[in-house]
């Protein structure tokens, strides 16, 4: 069993024998899935920011071994970005994870400038030691979309700064997928 940080370093002398997994994604909170052609759903990634509009990060930390792990867990919003849903422009999550099982933390954030923004990596420690860094990234907020794609009914939608609840996104996707197959019509 390993620490493995899917999209940054791991220590392994410190984390040898926990057998955990980490992954971190940035999403669109508006246009977060899309449906491959068997109507599974599938995570998207963000093509680019605009300004004034919400976006997610999902933290997946998995425990693949049979002792329970307590960790900490410290998230922060990217530069120049503002918080959505809370106060906290970085926090730190103790996580406490029984054999076998996964927990997911998400936080909100929307950049309300144009202009190039870092977020600094999220890491994952236990008793005081680092585990594991995710990769920094690195933000190109526009003040409007730079790439039009109307191939997709969610991106024509949004292309058209129209926003729907995020209940409806999912039907729209779905309606997507019929729409790309040219045997309905």
């Amino acid at each position: 069993f390993f620490f493995q940080a899917e999209d940054g370093i791991r220590d392994a002398q410190e984390s040898r024998g926990l057998g955990d997994v980490y992954k971190r994604q940035f999403f669109d909170v508006y246009d977060r899935y899309h449906y491959l052609q068997n109507n599974q759903k599938a995570e998207k990634d963000v093509e680019e920011y605009i300004i004034d509009r919400v976006y997610g990060c999902q933290v997946i930390i998995t425990n693949c071994s049979v002792a329970t792990q307590q960790f900490q867990v410290l998230l922060e919003i990217p530069e120049g970005s503002i918080p959505v849903n809370t106060i906290d422009s970085a926090k730190s999550h103790n996580v406490t994870l029984n054999s076998f099982t996964t927990q997911t933390l998400e936080y909100y954030f929307y950049f309300p400038k144009s202009g190039v923004y870092k977020v600094l990596p999220a890491n994952v420690s236990k008793n005081g030691k680092v585990l594991a860094v995710s990769q920094g990234s690195t933000f190109q907020v526009n003040s409007t979309r730079q790439k039009v794609n109307l191939d997709s009914i969610s991106q024509a939608v949004s292309y058209t700064h129209l926003t729907l609840p995020t209940i409806y996104s999912v039907q729209i996707s779905v309606v997507d997928v019929q729409l790309k197959n040219k045997n309905l019509y």
